[in-house]
């Protein structure tokens, strides 16, 4: 195994985990198990009793993983799928008041 690995035991959630990593990236592994754990149970006090622990965690990885992706990857014309979604209906409205002859409100 190469020198610079070591193994550390992080604990996210409630949980022990066991992991490899590079000695100069011990501390990102280390903030990440913590900023996970932070996130879950943020979610979990707002979300008691409502949505099982499975739902929390995807919950959580969705989240997290929204915040690593940059928001310039989606340059497209839409910047959410709602942009999309509003499009459409206003196109659709546009349609339905020509075809019947209403005005769009």
């Amino acid at each position: 195994m190469n020198e610079n690995i070591m193994k550390i035991e992080l604990e996210v959630y409630d949980e022990l985990i066991e992991v490899y990593a590079n000695q100069s990236d011990v501390k990102r592994y280390i903030d990440a198990a913590q900023m996970v754990t932070d996130k879950y149970n943020a979610y979990a006090e707002l979300f008691r009793e409502k949505k099982t622990h499975h739902t929390i965690a995807l919950m959580t990885m969705l989240d997290l993983a929204l915040r690593a992706i940059p928001d310039n990857t989606y340059k497209g014309k839409y910047h959410s799928f709602w942009g999309k979604i509003k499009d459409y209906m206003n196109k659709l409205a546009l349609l339905l008041s020509q075809v019947f002859g209403c005005k769009k409100q």
